[in-house]
């Protein structure tokens, strides 16, 4: 090692010793509390709720108090939920929204649920800036109601159970071991068989297919059932979760108390 070299490390050492000796006081010295900082943390606050944090229960939060500064209805927020339990893809729901019959554009929630869509929807975390939201997100903040919405477009048929089973919404739910097993299996099948691919720039920062603690993240959830009374259903043992046949007679009542003409 040259001189310069032996010097260049004396001084570095030097640098940090007298660094990690550093007091509280001392410290402070360096630091600036001015007023402007503590009146721009003061008047974010309900930024800092969700700041660097992504849980079903922050991010709801989130979502409705943007709901409520868009002055949106409750059939039009019941409306942007079933559009994104059928397609989780925000410009594919714009697009299919645009493209609706005028007579389904005339509806009274039309409007706000398009526009709030447009305006402060995006589709991946990384490009939430601005306020925005993303729609990745939107069904995994109410999955007893994203669950609800699916049932609603379906008629009860056993194709119909096993394709609900396996939502990764489902997953959230207070499921007893079997049925969480059951949903854990089709989502490692469709994670590691059914997708091929992403655009999600988000994505590149993990490995590819099933990941087993973004399961154990939404397995540890335990949210209820919702009817179409908009009431929660809790299992008959929360202990033990809802079982399959509690899901299916669950879905039998939504369908029942749903039936129109012709269903």
């Amino acid at each position: 090692m040259s001189p310069t070299q032996i010097t260049f490390l004396k001084r570095t050492n030097n640098y940090f010793n007298n660094m990690s000796n550093i007091s509280v006081a001392k410290a402070l010295e360096k630091v600036n509390i001015s007023s402007t900082l503590v009146k721009y943390v003061r008047e974010n606050r309900d930024k800092w709720v969700t700041f660097g944090k992504k849980n079903s229960h922050l991010l709801r939060a989130q979502l409705f108090r943007m709901f409520e500064a868009f002055s949106m209805q409750p059939e039009e927020i019941f409306m942007v939920f079933f559009f994104f339990s059928v397609i989780k893809n925000r410009n594919r729901v714009l697009s299919a929204l645009d493209n609706m019959e005028q007579s389904d554009k005339g509806k009274s929630w039309y409007k706000k649920v398009h526009d709030f869509v447009e305006k402060k929807l995006v589709q991946y975390v990384s490009e939430e800036k601005g306020g925005k939201f993303a729609a990745v997100h939107l069904p995994t903040t109410m999955p007893g109601l994203d669950i609800l919405c699916t049932v609603l477009t379906m008629t009860g048929s056993d194709e119909d159970y096993e394709e609900l089973v396996g939502k990764q919404t489902f997953a959230q739910l207070n499921l007893s071991e079997e049925l969480q097993d059951k949903n854990k299996g089709k989502q490692i099948d469709f994670w590691n068989k059914t997708v091929s691919g992403t655009r999600n720039p988000d994505s590149k920062a993990y490995k590819s297919g099933f990941v087993e603690d973004f399961y154990k993240n939404s397995a540890g959830d335990k949210y209820n059932l919702i009817m179409v009374d908009g009431k929660e259903v809790e299992p008959e043992d929360i202990q033990v979760g809802y079982t399959e046949d509690e899901v299916k007679k669950w879905m039998e009542k939504v369908l029942k108390h749903s039936k129109v003409k012709g269903t």
